[in-house]
């Protein structure tokens, strides 16, 4: 649908759209996984800096999104610290 009319804004818009639908599409495969609606989606990576953060809270829709930063950080300490307890 691109035409010599199509502005920066448009394209934008575009892949702003896909990449919500792909986040609902993706919420509900994992909420039928799981057996119930999500209500708490933790997100990272930029979610507050983001301009998709409008797109990430509608793909969601009434789930509540809880931006978590470091996670990567975060998850890496975890799993060190519970290896440390079953060596100890």
């Amino acid at each position: 649908g691109l035409t010599a009319e199509t502005t920066r804004e448009d394209m934008l818009c575009a892949v702003l759209a896909a990449y919500r639908r792909c986040l609902h599409d993706a919420s509900q495969e994992v909420a039928a996984v799981v057996g119930r609606p999500l209500y708490r989606v933790v997100t990272s990576g930029g979610y507050d800096t983001s301009s998709l953060a409008f797109h990430r809270r509608a793909a969601f829709n009434r789930s509540s999104l809880t931006p978590i930063e470091a996670a990567v950080v975060r998850g890496a300490a975890i799993l060190a610290a519970r290896a440390l307890e079953k060596e100890n």
